[in-house]
């Protein structure tokens, strides 16, 4: 029964996204191995978080030396607020840069569909759609062309 739990513990561990699922299963992997024939497996689990997961769940985080699964709990619960306030700003530092580049792709499509109906006149909706599809590269070569094409279809291509 207790190997079953150990690797459901480490399948757990493995699979953890947040903070809250690793204190849950250091508690019970120090439950689990309370006896002293299990000081190697303890170890083991101990360096495992420690080295393999706490690295590859917070990158960029210190993870500072622990020689126990109680070390292990003790540290997961000081700095677990940090860690979720650090993941919170860096999500929001990714949706601001996103927000940006998305704002910046609309200005380009906003400014090349003018000067396309400045030039050729009202869009067709073939036009429209393939703006509507375009990358941010696709979208500054089309405004590269825009004064020098004789039509629409010379700027945007066979519809």
């Amino acid at each position: 029964m207790a190997l079953r739990n150990l690797a459901a513990a480490l399948f757990r561990l493995d699979k953890s996204l947040d903070p809250d699922t690793m204190q849950d299963v250091v508690a019970s992997l120090i439950q689990w191995l309370s006896h002293p024939g299990q000081d190697s497996l303890r170890r083991a689990f101990t360096a495992y978080i420690a080295r393999v997961l706490l690295p590859a769940r917070a990158p960029g985080v210190r993870v500072p030396q622990v020689q126990d699964l109680l070390e292990v709990k003790t540290m997961l619960a000081e700095t677990v607020l940090d860690w979720k306030r650090q993941w919170l700003e860096e999500g929001q530092a990714k949706g601001k840069l996103e927000g940006k580049l998305e704002g910046k792709l609309e200005g380009k499509l906003d400014a090349l569909g003018r000067l396309l109906t400045l030039r050729f006149g009202p869009l067709p909706d073939w036009a429209a759609e393939r703006l509507g599809l375009a990358s941010a590269e696709q979208l500054d070569q089309w405004t590269d062309r825009v004064l020098t094409a004789a039509s629409l279809v010379e700027v945007l291509g066979e519809h």
